[in-house]
């Protein structure tokens, strides 16, 4: 029983996760973020080598915060088809 909680759980976070990220807000600061790390590369001389790299580890984890959202709504998406499955599978 304890994995039907856990699964419950998973569908759970991943429908908030999904929520979250489609909010006009979200995007709009996902967006933000975005133009900024951009607009900071297109300024950036090509021999400021740290400035560079201070802009890519930003991009990186602009991206990657992103990334765990969406990894919520897949995960979140795969327990709500194995709860279905397994009360599919009770009914028989």
């Amino acid at each position: 029983m304890k994995e039907t909680v856990d699964l419950n759980e998973e569908m759970r976070r991943g429908q908030e996760a999904k929520r979250i990220l489609e909010s006009p807000l979200m995007q709009d600061v996902r967006q933000k973020f975005l133009n900024r790390t951009f607009q900071a590369f297109q300024k950036a001389s090509a021999d400021d080598v740290e400035g560079l790299q201070k802009i890519k580890v930003l991009d990186t984890l602009t991206k990657q915060f992103f990334e765990e959202f969406a990894k919520c709504v897949q995960t979140g998406h795969l327990a709500a088809i194995e709860i279905d499955k397994q009360k599919r599978t009770q009914r028989r």
